[in-house]
């Protein structure tokens, strides 16, 4: 499975870089990284950012945080981040299918694949939680012969990570402005696409929750 950490955002709200703030002595972003870094059914992971800090902060650490030395991590520099969160989301979906060429035999090149969409202002989703939705993710690729899209929830709360199978890049590529996975979701529902809207129930309420503003962080 691959990981796209979404890392690009503005943080209007937050009135400073959210994403280089600290909490609990460690950079907002950082929660993302090491959460893919620690779950063993994520192989490959992009970081799509617009900032130089989070740049150098991977390049510097992702060796040390790495607990699987087989698992590749990629920067990509989003230079048109003012467009929106779809800007990130296609240049890391873009990457993602460019290392799947890479890797895929002539003869096999109707490989299924799925890419898991984190954002960056989520601290609080535990590791634990992001092992249980991939898995889960993988069993229902695994049960039918079928597209899925597996999101997070909490009751009847839908959030981040989500994860598509490479049957959606091509909608993911489309998508424009300030418009995320969730379009490509509520696409496919009221198409009528027969596909698996896999559903999986985290621990508590919070570990959906993205930081907006500063009094968040408390």
């Amino acid at each position: 499975m691959h990981a796209v950490i979404l890392a690009s955002g503005t943080s209007r709200r937050f009135g400073a870089n959210k994403l280089l703030t600290f909490l609990d002595g460690r950079p907002l972003f950082s929660y993302a990284l090491e959460n893919a870094l620690s779950c063993p059914e994520i192989k490959d992971i992009t970081v799509v950012t617009r900032y130089a800090e989070i740049e150098e902060y991977v390049e510097k650490t992702v060796d040390i945080l790495m607990h699987d030395k087989r698992k590749k991590v990629r920067l990509i520099h989003n230079s048109s981040a003012d467009e929106g969160i779809s800007s990130s989301i296609r240049l890391g979906s873009e990457a993602v299918i460019k290392a799947e060429d890479e890797n895929t035999d002539s003869g096999n090149i109707c490989k299924i694949f799925s890419v898991i969409y984190m954002v960056a202002d989520q601290p609080f989703l535990k590791k634990e939680t992001l092992q249980k939705l991939t898995i889960s993710h993988n069993m229902a690729v695994n049960k039918e012969n079928l597209p899925v899209i597996s999101v997070l929830c909490f009751g009847q709360t839908q959030a981040n990570p989500v994860i598509f199978t490479s049957h959606f890049m091509g909608q993911l590529l489309e998508l424009k402005g300030d418009t995320g996975g969730k379009a490509v979701l509520k696409k496919a529902v009221s198409s009528g696409m027969k596909f698996i809207l896999n559903k999986v129930e985290a621990s508590e309420s919070q570990e959906l929750f993205d930081i907006d503003k500063k009094e968040d962080m408390n």
